[in-house]
């Protein structure tokens, strides 16, 4: 896959994820940059927490093209190793972050 398709499909699910997050904060590390979302500046501080990091690009297109099945995609990543977090209460706040 081309680099500006990769790089289109991680700026549209960081988007995504920025109007998805309502309550506490998510950070986002990716191959070629990290995100906290909300910003840190508009940040919370009380609410769930959590740190993931994608290691495989494709990771985002797969979750893009596959949305009715996109917590499959993340299963899927995340046995295979394509995306690991920090602890495993982290894995239970991605879910608590992102509903």
């Amino acid at each position: 896959m081309t680099t500006y398709l990769l790089d289109a499909a991680e700026s549209l699910f960081v988007w995504y994820l920025s109007r998805t997050v309502v309550k506490g904060r998510l950070v986002l590390n990716t191959p070629s940059r990290s995100y906290s979302i909300p910003d840190e500046q508009l940040a919370e501080e009380a609410g769930p927490a959590a740190e993931l990091t994608v290691h495989d690009p494709a990771f985002f297109i797969r979750v893009l093209t596959s949305p009715s099945t996109a917590d499959l995609v993340f299963a899927e990543a995340y046995m295979q190793g394509g995306l690991t977090v920090k602890s495993h209460n982290d894995l239970v706040g991605f879910f608590k972050v992102c509903p």
